[in-house]
């Protein structure tokens, strides 16, 4: 077995795709240092305190396209309790941010404005968040090159209809998919490829533009992507088995072919694409001996994922039939800092890495730095657990206490009360038996706020006792002369040149019991 230590470094935005992506409620903006902040749902929500795990909770129980909205918009008042991996932001994308929170309570154009809000994210290590260049990825690109290395531009034979691109493999590499120990490529085994010194993740926009200038645009929706800048290394190894004795592969990939195959076929997709790019005055890219060119990821064009003398691109707009198919693709798709570029200066490809070999000392020394890349993240990760949890359990203990002072607070108010009751009742038994009752009346029923519950008292009062004392007769009146002034001195009163009574008849005929009673005691 043959090993190749490689160092992969980046010559434009890649984006590996990685079925992940920053969901609008998955994530907050620092503003200040134009960040994003990806964090983890639970640890945010332990950190709430019990108004704000309420609110947050009546949000959600609203299941509304406009709620998801009101999410967002929660997260961001809360951001302080955000805690997670960062990513660089453009000045475009927070104004899309904020265009976003602004919306209007319109169902239908939110549902659009957050579908256009998600993030691509590219592929990352689940364990320490860091980005990796996945094997496969890397295989699949080689697999491309090598193809058009063996098909070396031929036409002939021809494959068409769905099952050509797997036709055309076999055709090539001299294999059965229904024989897959017989693939040159099973013996190449191709590591994930991991970063090996200081990198940068950003979030882009990816914009489609037609090759040749024309008035029309391009139909494609921008896209929104979380890019690995230029500049950042990575590394891994390809492993090259040799076929065994009994081995059915017929034509097996050498370390030979598989460099032959990416100098030839990307160094000439490169120069390639870079006369399109001048042609749209975009900056090319110039690749030439910076090692060995490779192109992988989102938006590598149809071009690089295909064989030459081969090719059906669709070429037809969305929805549009008949189909139309050409051996180009007649755009191109560039990493933008704006949704919307003003001009083409400052577009880049996506995709573009070289690789260059390494000695097994170079390798060991770039290994020990990606080691300590690796060591310091989860060291971070840890702390961050770490101070979360003591937080936790700091508001765990918060509560504990509050609820103690509650419970406290409210075993002095029971006290009280009972303590008020008792002194009531032992007043009340001061009290001549109808002057208790009418106190207690007064006090259970709310005499102040409820004329009606006066009356009503009143009417049994005159029920329950025949000959009432003089200090209830007095209480009564009083009571009545405060809800109908007057009353007590002419309860017969008049108004009007009509001479309507004055008052109804209900608090009138109790006003001439209490003066007959009264009289009566006198």
């Amino acid at each position: 077995m043959e090993t190749l230590y490689l160092k992969l470094a980046v010559a434009s935005p890649i984006s590996i795709g990685c079925d992940e992506v920053y969901e609008p409620t998955g994530f907050v903006v620092d503003e200040e240092a134009r960040e994003l902040i990806s964090f983890d749902t639970h640890e945010f929500l332990q950190m709430l305190d019990k108004d704000s795990l309420q609110r947050f909770s009546a949000i959600c129980a609203k299941g509304t396209i406009s709620s998801l909205l009101e999410l967002m918009r929660f997260m961001r008042q809360n951001r302080q309790h955000a805690h997670g991996e960062r990513c660089e932001l453009t000045p475009a994308f927070l104004d899309h941010y904020r265009q976003v929170l602004g919306m209007k309570n319109n169902p239908k154009e939110i549902q659009q404005g957050l579908n256009n809000f998600k993030i691509g994210r590219t592929a990352f290590n689940v364990h320490t968040n860091l980005p990796v260049i996945p094997g496969s990825s890397i295989k699949g690109a080689i697999r491309t090159a090598v193809l058009n290395l063996r098909n070396n531009g031929k036409t002939f034979p021809s494959f068409k209809g769905r099952q050509a691109n797997r036709k055309l493999q076999e055709h090539l590499l001299k294999y059965q998919t229904q024989q897959l120990v017989s693939d040159p490529f099973r013996l190449v085994k191709v590591s994930d490829f991991v970063p090996a010194g200081d990198f940068r993740c950003r979030v882009l926009y990816a914009v489609n533009l037609k090759k040749r200038p024309s008035e029309r645009e391009s139909q494609g929706p921008p896209q929104i992507l979380e890019v690995i800048e230029p500049g950042a290394e990575f590394i891994g190894t390809i492993c090259i088995q040799k076929p065994g004795r009994k081995s059915q592969v017929q034509t097996p990939v050498t370390r030979e072919e598989i460099l032959q195959a990416m100098k030839q076929f990307y160094g000439a997709e490169n120069r390639r694409e870079n006369q399109e790019l001048s042609r749209i005055h975009c900056q090319p890219l110039q690749l030439a001996s910076q090692g060995l060119p490779l192109r992988v990821g989102r938006h590598s064009g149809a071009e690089c994922v295909t064989v030459a003398g081969h090719r059906a691109i669709k070429v037809s707009p969305p929805r549009k039939k008949p189909l139309k198919f050409q051996d180009h693709a007649t755009t191109l798709w560039l990493a933008a800092e704006s949704k919307k570029p003003g001009s083409t200066i400052g577009l880049r490809p996506f995709g573009w890495t070289f690789l260059s070999p390494l000695k097994s000392g170079e390798m060991e020394t770039m290994k020990k730095s990606a080691c300590l890349l690796e060591q310091k993240r989860l060291e971070m990760i840890r702390n961050r657990t770490e101070k979360q949890r003591i937080e936790s359990e700091r508001r765990a203990r918060q509560a504990v206490e509050e609820k103690k002072e509650r419970l406290r607070r409210e075993d002095e108010a029971r006290r009280k009360a009972e303590e008020e009751i008792a002194r009531r009742e032992a007043e009340l038994a001061t009290m001549p038996d109808d002057k208790a009752w009418l106190v207690r009346r007064e006090q259970d029923n709310n005499w102040k706020e409820d004329n009606s519950a006066l009356l009503a008292d009143a009417e049994s009062f005159f029920e329950n006792f025949s000959a009432p004392g003089i200090d209830a007769l007095d209480m009564l009146g009083k009571w009545l002369s405060k809800k109908w002034p007057g009353i007590m001195q002419n309860p017969d009163a008049t108004k009007g040149k009509k001479k309507k009574a004055k008052y109804k008849e209900r608090p009138s005929t109790l006003a001439k019991k209490i003066l007959k009673l009264q009289e009566d005691e006198q």
